[in-house]
């Protein structure tokens, strides 16, 4: 959810109904997508889950046709953005 930077109002019922693991998880899909220059419309699955203090992010990327597919995964700290990128890199390596 996104608002005006001088909404207090509206800053303060985004951050009640936040929730800090489902956000951490999000930043980790966007940062993998990111890093492979995806948008909404690329072939691509990412889904990070919180598994104790750490994320399980799985990754695939398929040819726009669906033909074929790579799939691959990682362990990492929340806000630690470096590994989901060099996953993205290393799948298109």
């Amino acid at each position: 959810i996104e608002c005006r930077s001088d909404d207090g109002l509206a800053s303060a019922a985004i951050a009640a109904a936040s929730d800090r693991a489902s956000f951490d998880c999000v930043v980790a899909e966007r940062s993998f997508t990111a890093a492979l220059g995806g948008t909404c419309r690329s072939p691509v699955a990412a889904l990070a889950v919180g598994e104790g203090d750490r994320l399980h992010l799985r990754a695939e990327i398929y040819n726009p046709d669906g033909s074929d597919c790579i799939a691959d995964a990682a362990w990492f700290t929340p806000g630690d953005d470096r590994v989901p990128n060099e996953l993205a890199r290393s799948m298109l390596a």
